[in-house]
C-alpha cells in the first residue's frame, strides 16, 4: 500500500527546500522543476487520501500534475520519491481519475 499523498509531499518539499540551500543552487535562483512542482506539492499536502478533492480537482490530477512538473528532477532520493508517486498513481481506480 503506498504512502498518503500528504507524506509524499512533506519528502518532497524536505528535498525542494534542501536543494535551495545547498550549494548545488546558485543564490538568488530555483530550478523551474521546484518553481512549477510546489503549487501542486503544496496542495498535495492537503490531501489526505487521493481520491479527495481539492478544491475542483481530484487528488490524482493534483498528484499527477505534481509528478509531470517533477520530471526533471535528479538524483537518487528523487528517484525513489517519484517512485512512491507513481505507484500511487497507479493505485488510484479509474473512476476517480477526473
Amino acid at each position: 500500500m503506498p504512502r498518503k499523498p500528504f507524506q509524499i509531499a512533506f519528502d518532497i518539499r524536505h528535498e525542494m527546500n534542501a536543494y535551495i540551500l545547498s550549494s548545488k543552487c546558485r543564490p538568488g535562483t530555483v530550478p523551474s522543476w521546484i518553481t512549477h512542482a510546489r503549487p501542486y506539492v503544496n496542495a498535495m499536502m492537503e490531501l489526505r487520501d487521493i481520491k479527495d478533492k481539492y478544491y475542483l480537482d481530484s487528488g490524482y490530477e493534483v498528484c499527477l500534475r505534481a509528478r509531470c512538473n517533477l520530471a526533471n528532477w535528479r538524483g537518487a532520493r528523487a528517484k525513489a520519491l517519484k517512485a512512491e508517486l507513481d505507484a500511487l498513481l497507479e493505485s488510484c481506480p479509474k473512476e476517480n481519475h477526473l
